[in-house]
């Protein structure tokens, strides 16, 4: 996505969560916080799985609908961690979320689309039921 690492002065083996060092294809430096964890490998790995985790759910709703009430806490949890997920990201990206620059602009887009449909599905569309 455009972006390297930062070479450290005195490396910290093993501390994951270290605020990771970023710069831009200039060269220039990116803002170290809290949202850059979603750099972070460990954090794909959990995102990664939370999404396949999730589409093994869906498989399974769509073949057994008596499924859906024992997998509601599970769907909300889910849509829960994609927002927290996108909010870390545009944090991260600020107004490059969605530029070309990331490397990524479609998957972002598509990301954000698919977050509000999730809430508009299980939150919104809910209160009218």
């Amino acid at each position: 996505h455009g972006l390297r690492r930062k070479p450290r002065t005195k490396p910290l083996e093993g501390d994951m969560w270290e605020p990771l060092q970023w710069q831009d294809e200039d060269g220039l430096a990116v803002q170290s916080s809290w949202s850059m964890v979603v750099e972070a490998g460990w954090f794909q790995f959990i995102t990664a799985f939370v999404v396949l985790a999730n589409m093994v759910m869906i498989v399974l709703e769509l073949n057994d609908p008596g499924l859906r009430s024992i997998f509601f806490i599970p769907d909300q949890a889910t849509l829960l961690f994609y927002i927290v997920e996108l909010i870390f990201r545009m944090h991260y990206f600020k107004g490059r979320f969605f530029s070309a620059s990331t490397g990524s602009r479609m998957w972002n887009i598509l990301d954000l689309v698919v977050v509000i449909a999730g809430v508009l599905d299980q939150w919104l569309l809910s209160l009218w039921e």
